[in-house]
């Protein structure tokens, strides 16, 4: 049977567009001469918006297909795809810009074949004669994928696609044949996943067959990794990676390295991560070495919108360093809990934790430069309930503060306060009638109950050989023993210490605005306090066998009661300064002088008897407070207390292009001074006078503070009762002054430009429940911030007697980056010390953006922690720990000496 063809020119402006209704009816053995009644420019169409489909044959497509061309279309009736193959086919081509629709699938191309016997559509690329060339695309939905060849199954909805790019997320699939099994599965042959949106990507990781669910995970055969189309000896037996950045179950991305200390050669991020459920996620992840060492770590994350959120961490180490026979042999146990949690329960009462617990050695585990030089670490878990409307709080803590490098230890087990807000018992409703004195006067409460642990041991030199050696304030938590033997504090009544505090604030504020007949306006506060404080125990000093004064205590319930008398004034005026300079209009100096008087009675004479007496042997007699809290000698305390605050204030006047002037009030400095005369002390009345000066304007800040003494120091180098203007003729005499400036330029536009290497932050798309347990942490780095630049310059000053006094002077670049070109950028920090003529810490990295890969330089060159690294990896958060490469493969333990 020989094919009947008829072909159809089309002018360059029609488009066509035709309906497999039509199609089905020719196939079904309809008359097909009325396909050839039309005269010669026109075709057997209808343009798509007078489509109105005939009743599908039996068997037949629920819907039209349209398809349009903007050259010809070209019908055959009748042919074969082979001579071997024994059913007709009717068939259409159209060329030149097809379309064609069937319900949300679009297929475009430069030529399209349409198979009416088998409803398939098959679209294929041509190169036109000027060189441009129309790649198919089929799109449906949210899909879309191009490629040589495209072949769309009308009835099945299924596709197949040969020479195929598609997006997966962040991703791209390039697949030798690509075949969509479900909705949402694709089956892949000789295909390649990337990340690089060129062409001829920089990196793709090949493999003979793939599979792809959704649009989250990847399946692989053996994979290849290929830079720029050439293979690499990288190769794995399968492959399973996510194609979408967030939360999903999975393994985690081993890393491999070496350090010349306690791991050796090592793999590190074994484990796994669960992501249970919207609310929980779980990680299990450990370190092995080939010393001996390892680590395991865990982390468990949980949150609940608008009522709790937090994160639970636990790590153990095991460090082994050398080997059994050697003489500096030793294993060490690291430990890390650390707890973040914060909830609400209704509106008055919320939970808080923030925990870190830690051995001293955890410090040399952690890449990040300040956690490693970290001296202390604080814990505190607070459980508050407020009661707003009567002004009442309860709050419950229980904190810890380590200090790692001398392994003491602060712990409060717990500590219990309440605390009512002032309230007025003699106020009365209001009536419209001005408040009398006695209603202005308030009384509040505070108390507070505090059971406090102290862990402060002996030099390791003291406790070596000794049952103590190596006892931590963990066991002398538990054991009485063996906190004593540690700590040497034989005489010391309990190693738990209980105390309760009760606060009565009793006060007034009063508007003054005539004073013996003259105006003038203040403010005047009188006040009266009462303090009572019980403790377990009370101090006690003996002298011992060697003639020597011992402090001890006793244990017993001991009560303090203090009273308070005071009263205190304060005003504010201000001069203006109407002089004019730039755009600052005018000058304001605001005064505000306070004066304050407080009293105290003497606690070692009768009702009180807060103080004891114990003679040395030369029978010289000391006095001593029997608590703390209490003044170091006794006598009455009458102390009049002066600060002076000053703010200095300019309007900004701006002129728009309208003529209109806008002006805004800036703050250009803060000055305060503080002092005191005491007029009970029969030495040395006057106090120190303490200053505080801050300024900011713009871009610039600076503070200064500083305290002096009006006396001078005797030979022993203690206060004299001599002023120091009598012995030198000068005012006052430092002792101690601190001056810190800084300021930050930015040159360029951008975004904010890269931030110090000391504070890195977490790589973007990392799930929030992963941490950083190892590598220098790579954020994405901004290009395109030309430069910025913050300075800093901090001085110190204390005097030292009988020595040179103790000065620091350090100026400091704390951040620095500036991009040498578009696609390099150096940035870190560093500093110069004056004094000691020595540069700072001094961190450098050097950034290149390689497209869909970034490379990077640290090095810290100077220091006990110099090192350098560098490493390349794929800009990809989720291929950020798969495609990478570290050098040295260790962590910053690795000094730059002990490398080669």
């Amino acid at each position: 049977m020989a094919a009947l063809v008829v072909s159809v020119p089309v002018g360059r402006a029609q488009d066509v567009s035709a309906d497999t209704t039509r199609a089905d009816s020719l196939a079904a053995g309809a008359p097909r001469a009325d396909s050839l009644a039309a005269p010669r420019d026109t075709v057997i169409a209808r343009s798509p918006p007078s489509i109105v489909p005939a009743p599908p044959a039996e068997g037949g497509l629920e819907q039209p297909v349209t398809y349009t061309a903007r050259d010809s279309l070209r019908i055959v009736f009748g042919e074969r795809d082979s001579p071997e193959t024994d059913a007709p086919d009717d068939r259409a081509y159209l060329f030149g810009d097809v379309s064609a629709r069937y319900a949300e699938a679009e297929l475009t191309a430069g030529r399209l074949e349409l198979l009416f016997g088998s409803r398939e559509l098959r679209a294929l690329t041509v190169e036109s004669d000027t060189g441009q060339t129309q790649v198919p695309s089929f799109s449906e939905g949210s899909e879309r994928f191009t490629g040589r060849e495209l072949v769309y199954n009308l009835e099945t909805q299924r596709g197949r696609v040969v020479g195929a790019r598609t997006q997966i997320q962040d991703g791209f699939l390039l697949g030798g044949v690509i075949k969509q099994a479900a909705p949402d599965v694709i089956y892949a042959a000789n295909a390649a996943y990337t990340t690089c949106e060129l062409d001829h990507p920089h990196y793709a990781l090949e493999a003979g067959r793939m599979k792809i669910v959704g649009d989250r995970y990847v399946y692989t055969g053996p994979v290849q990794l290929k830079l720029l189309g050439i293979p690499t000896p990288l190769w794995l037996p399968f492959g399973f990676f996510p194609a979408t950045e967030g939360r999903r179950s999975g393994p985690l991305p081993i890393r491999y390295g070496e350090d010349r200390s306690a791991f050796g050669f090592f793999l590190d991020n074994l484990g796994w991560y669960w992501a249970i459920n919207d609310h929980l996620d779980a990680l299990v992840s450990t370190k092995v070495g080939t010393r001996g060492s390892f680590q395991v770590r865990s982390r468990f994350n949980y949150v609940r919108r608008y009522a709790y959120d937090g994160a639970l961490d636990l790590s153990y180490t095991r460090l082994r360093s050398g080997e059994a026979l050697d003489p500096d042999f030793s294993v060490e146990n690291a430990y890390r809990v650390g707890w973040r949690h914060a909830q609400q329960f209704g509106p008055n009462t919320r939970l808080s934790a923030d925990v870190d617990l830690a051995s001293s050695a955890r410090r040399f585990l952690t890449e990040d430069l300040d956690e490693r030089v970290a001296q202390t670490s604080t814990s505190r878990i607070t459980l508050a309930q407020n009661w707003a409307r009567v002004g009442r709080s309860l709050q419950l803590n229980l904190s810890a503060t380590q200090r790692l490098n001398e392994g003491e230890a602060d712990l409060t087990l717990p500590s219990l306060s309440f605390s009512q807000q002032r309230r007025f018992p003699f106020r009365r409703a209001r009536s419209g009638r001005p408040e009398a004195w006695y209603e202005k006067i308030s009384v509040s409460y505070s108390g507070s109950l505090t059971n406090t642990y102290r862990f402060d041991p002996l030099a390791d030199t003291t406790l070596a050989g000794t049952p103590f050696e190596g006892v931590s304030w963990i066991d002398g938590l538990f054991s009485e023993s063996d906190w004593r033997g540690a700590t040497g504090d034989s005489l010391v009544a309990s190693r738990y210490r209980v105390q309760a505090q009760h606060q009565v604030p009793i006060g007034a504020s009063y508007n003054v605005t005539r004073f013996l007949g003259t105006p003038i306006r203040f403010n005047l506060a009188p006040s009266i306090r009462y303090t009572e404080s019980w403790t377990d125990r009370f101090q006690e000093r003996t002298l011992n066998a060697e003639g020597q004064i011992v402090s001890g205590e006793v244990a017993g319930f001991t009560a303090i009661r203090r009273v308070s008398l005071g009263v205190s004034a304060n005003t504010e005026f201000y001069g203006i300064f109407p002089v004019r300079v730039g755009p600052l209009d005018g000058f304001r100096h605001v005064v505000r002088p306070q004066l304050s008087f407080a009293f105290e009675p003497d606690y070692s004479a009768a009702p009180f008897n807060y103080y004891r007496s114990v003679a040395d042997t030369n029978g010289v007699e000391t006095t001593y407070p029997i608590a703390s809290g209490l003044p170091s000698t006794p006598g009455r305390t009458q102390r009049l207390g002066l600060s002076l605050g000053n703010v200095f204030q300019t309007r900004v006047v701006r002129t728009d292009s309208t003529g209109e002037e806008e002006s805004r009030t800036i703050q250009l400095a803060t000055l305060n001074l503080r002092s005191a005369y005491d007029f009970a002390a029969e030495e040395r009345p006057l106090g120190d006078v303490a200053l505080d000066l801050t300024s900011q304007f713009n871009r610039f800040r600076v503070r200064l503070d500083a305290s002096f003494s009006p006396y001078a120091l005797d030979t022993l180098g203690r206060p004299s009762p001599r002023t120091y203007f009598a012995e030198t003729g000068r005012l006052l005499r430092t002792t101690r002054l601190t001056l810190s400036a800084g300021t930050s330029f930015r040159g360029g536009g951008g975004s904010p430009s890269l931030t110090s290497p000391s504070t890195p932050d977490p790589p973007t798309g990392t799930d929030p429940a992963l941490p950083n347990y190892g590598g220098v942490t790579n954020r994405p780095v901004d290009f395109r911030s030309p430069w910025s630049l913050a300075l800093d310059f901090t001085y110190g000053y204390t005097p030292l007697f009988g020595q040179d006094a103790q000065e620091r002077a350090v100026l400091s670049v704390s951040s620095f980056d500036f991009s040498l070109t578009p696609n390099w950028k150096i940035a870190g920090r560093t500093g110069y010390d004056l004094i000691e003529n020595e540069v700072a810490t001094t961190q450098l990295s050097i950034l290149r953006d390689l497209h869909c890969w970034e490379m990077r330089f640290n090095w810290i060159p100077f220091g006990d922690f110099r090192s350098f690294s560098f490493s390349i990896n794929v800009k990809s958060g989720y291929l950020r720990d798969l495609l990478r490469l570290d050098f040295p493969r260790s962590d910053v333990r690795t000094q730059v000496g002990n490398l080669f």
